[in-house]
């Protein structure tokens, strides 16, 4: 079966680890979508069995109305900030977009319950219709784990975020993790993921704390393995990826606690998170559409 991979963002981990999953079951196009290559998308969408879309936004809208022309399925992920309800407030014209996607799509996989409940803000008919399932995102326990060499003498907090911008910057909650060095100078604070041009834009940074750049996945694990505690103070999550790796290294976890998916992750064993899990019900999603 031929599956056309569709998204505008691969250095995410959990578009890499989908992409993975599935070329280990299926003949996959990977297409990064831009403007410029909507014709080359027409035509692919044209010549696969199945359409799969990392995002509810305009790659997804597009995706979405030529693949119903074409009578091609398409498979949506709900996940990241596509249907952020306050967002789509403040911008219409991508609601709609959205929606539109929502309404042609065949089937969207949410990365939560707490997603599938804002896809619902937007159609509420995907409940009545079955067309929405909770496909939570998952980590390789293999290489998250704890190696129990933490020390206890010099508390060390951490966070991790691929911070590229200032609106990223708040997003992530950055900005009250330097206030936590601030008021725990005892403490040392470190930053995994923030970008040079951002970091030269916060001012007043105290000396405990510390901005490391974006760092390879297989060089996490020794990071959450020396921090005491995980700091996740974003004002919005779906998911929250670097929150599952650091629970199952080990680290004492805070979060904030704001409109997010990770209070329903927190309360899961890792095991149910796992990306064997996740493998065996996209394999699942998917096989029920071979001809």
């Amino acid at each position: 079966m031929k599956i056309l991979f569709i998204h505008h963002k691969l250095n995410a981990t959990f578009i890499k680890n989908d992409l993975k999953i599935l070329k280990r079951h299926y003949d996959v196009t990977d297409f990064y979508f831009t403007i410029k290559k909507i014709p080359q998308l027409i035509k692919e969408i044209k010549n696969t069995d199945v359409v799969y879309v990392w995002f509810l936004s305009y790659p997804a809208f597009l995706a979405a109305k030529i693949a119903r022309v074409y009578k091609k399925p398409v498979i949506l992920v709900a996940g990241g900030y596509g249907v952020q309800s306050d967002i789509l407030e403040k911008h219409k014209i991508f609601k709609l977009m959205v929606k539109s996607a929502i309404k042609n799509a065949t089937k969207i996989l949410a990365v939560s319950t707490f997603t599938l409940l804002e896809v619902q803000k937007l159609d509420y008919t995907v409940y009545r219709h079955a067309k929405c399932k909770v496909v939570y995102n998952g980590i390789d326990t293999k290489l998250f784990k704890n190696y129990n060499i933490r020390s206890n003498k010099n508390p060390i907090a951490l966070t991790v975020g691929n911070i590229f911008s200032m609106d990223r910057y708040y997003l992530k909650g950055i900005d009250r993790f330097i206030n936590l060095a601030r008021v725990n100078p005892k403490g040392l604070f470190y930053v995994i993921g923030m970008c040079n041009k951002v970091a030269k834009n916060i001012k007043d940074v105290p000396s405990n704390c510390h901005f490391l750049a974006p760092i390879p996945q297989e060089a996490l694990p020794f990071f959450y393995n020396i921090a005491n505690t995980y700091y996740q103070l974003s004002t919005y999550e779906s998911f929250c990826l670097t929150l599952l790796e650091a629970r199952a290294c080990g680290c004492n976890v805070v979060t904030s606690a704001e409109r997010t998916g990770m209070d329903e992750i927190q309360g899961m064993f890792i095991s149910e998170l796992t990306l064997e899990k996740r493998e065996k019900k996209l394999v699942g999603v998917l096989d029920g559409y071979k001809n």
